[in-house]
This record gives structure tokens, sequence and C-alpha cells, in this order.
């Protein structure tokens, strides 16, 4: 089975299942999976869209992971910020990295020179590749407004 996210030429396609998406918080009406739906926002305050957000808690313990089947050689990933107008609601973490599963502890990624937090776009990193079958990326959020995601992808 193949399991396609986005669309034209910044789609991504994986031959097999799609990963099991988890969270370390989260809503129901917000839920994980839509970080991994393949819609594509038209700005970071796009709510036309489902978009993941962090639920209330947690500190700088935030994570959401994709969890695969099998193994897979991953090394880039790339994600677009949900960030409300205004200052209300859901704003651009403080920092994020990613972290892969070595089969038994979470692994910092090496090689990422930085990782940027810019609204409206996709904020990609690359990395020494790895072979895993979870990834995560973790966050840690400015103060108490919560981050969200409308769009995770890794290759």
């Amino acid at each position: 089975m193949l399991f396609r996210s986005g669309d034209g030429a910044d789609a991504h396609v994986w031959d097999g299942p799609a990963p099991m998406v988890q969270a370390s918080s989260s809503s129901h009406f917000e839920p994980p999976s839509a970080a991994l739906d393949g819609l594509l926002p038209s700005n970071s305050a796009d709510r036309s869209i489902p978009r993941f957000v962090w639920g209330p808690g947690g500190g700088g313990g935030r994570w959401i992971e994709y969890r695969y089947s099998e193994s897979r050689t991953i090394g880039s990933a790339e994600v677009y910020w949900a960030a409300d107008s205004g200052g209300r609601g859901c704003t651009l973490p403080a920092s994020w990295s990613i972290l892969w599963w070595d089969g038994a502890a979470w692994k910092p990624v090496e090689g990422v020179a930085a990782y940027a937090t810019e609204k409206d776009k996709f904020n990609g990193v690359h990395f020494a590749p790895v072979h895993t079958n979870a990834i995560r990326l973790q966050v840690v959020e400015q103060g108490r407004q919560p981050a969200g995601i409308l769009e995770w992808r890794v290759e």
C-alpha cells in the first residue's frame, strides 16, 4: 500500500501503511493525526483545514511522533507551524528538535545546524540519515501559549 502526504511537487509517498501518530498531549478537537493528513495550509493561521495543538500543561516535554510498522531510513523533516493571528490561541514554539528511536532510547538526530520557527512556510531540516521505526518532533513552547502543527512530513 502507498501512503501519500501532500500534493504535486510537494507530495511525499511511502510504500507501506501510514505510521501511527501519537503525542504527549492533545485534544480530540485538534488531534495529532491532523499533522499527517496531507492537507496543505495557505498560511499558519489557516483554520479551513485540521491542525494539531498540544493540550494544556506539559511544559518542555511536548512531542509528537510517528511509529512505523517497519524500520525505514529517514534523513529530513519539515513542519508547517500553526500560529493564530492576534497573539491569541496557538503560537510558534520557542524551539524544536527531531529525535529518533534507536530501539532502546530516544536520541537527537545529528547534523542539524539550526531549527527555524517561521510562520507561513515549511521549516525543514536535513540530518544524518537514521534507520528507525519511530521519529519524534519535540517542542518547547513560548510561555503558556500552546504550539500547533498544520503538517509534519519526514523523508
